[in-house]
């Protein structure tokens, strides 16, 4: 079994005012383009974790090929969330991409850098390199899940960099430190389009 992906996006979106999931991007939601940007990547799967905003989220999932999960305890954070999606990641996975929905400028070529990567370097953490920083999208080989069920509530995957910062390799992702969290963020983000 290769990749599955996990695609974070239960969050409350309280910075922005509005559910960003739903934010129209390129003529759809934000929550489908990344889904979509996700399955025409080299993935073996792909799971969404919902939470807040649920029911007004998951229309906008149908008639993709992929798993939803409902978090009830999205409020405690990102971490919960990642921990409720291993639920369902079979323990023979290669590995897992943990994704978030809030990163407009991702695209398939990034996420086939760090799947190629993490073929070559199972052994390792594949990360997102921006802005003199690593993050999410990441991937995380096989011998990472325990470490990853086992992390807080309120940290997500970023806990484990520091943990294991002599397993990680980083693969560059032009603006990948753009995100939308809040009004001013999708301001700018509609004047570059």
């Amino acid at each position: 079994m290769g990749i599955h992906a996990i695609l974070l996006a239960a969050g409350g979106s309280t910075r922005l005012g509005a559910p960003k999931q739903l934010i129209d991007i390129k003529g759809r939601s934000l929550i489908r383009h990344m889904a979509k940007l996700a399955l025409k990547s080299d993935i073996d799967g792909l799971t969404v974790v919902l939470g807040a905003s649920r029911e007004n989220i998951l229309p906008e999932l149908i008639n993709l090929p992929l798993d939803t999960v409902i978090n009830p305890d999205w409020k405690k954070g990102m971490g919960s969330s990642l921990k409720t999606a291993m639920h369902v990641v079979a323990p023979e996975q290669e590995g897992i991409l943990v994704m978030v929905c809030d990163q407009p400028h991702l695209k398939v070529s990034v996420l086939n850098k760090l799947i190629k990567k993490a073929q070559e370097k199972p052994d390792h953490i594949i990360a997102s390199s921006y802005a003199d920083t690593i993050g999410t999208p990441a991937i995380f080989g096989n011998i990472f899940f325990e470490s990853i069920r086992e992390i807080s509530d309120d940290q997500g995957a970023r806990s484990l960099f520091g943990k294991f910062s002599d397993q990680i390799i980083k693969v560059p992702f032009p603006k990948g430190d753009f995100d939308l969290d809040t009004p001013e963020d999708l301001v700018k983000w509609k004047n570059q389009r």
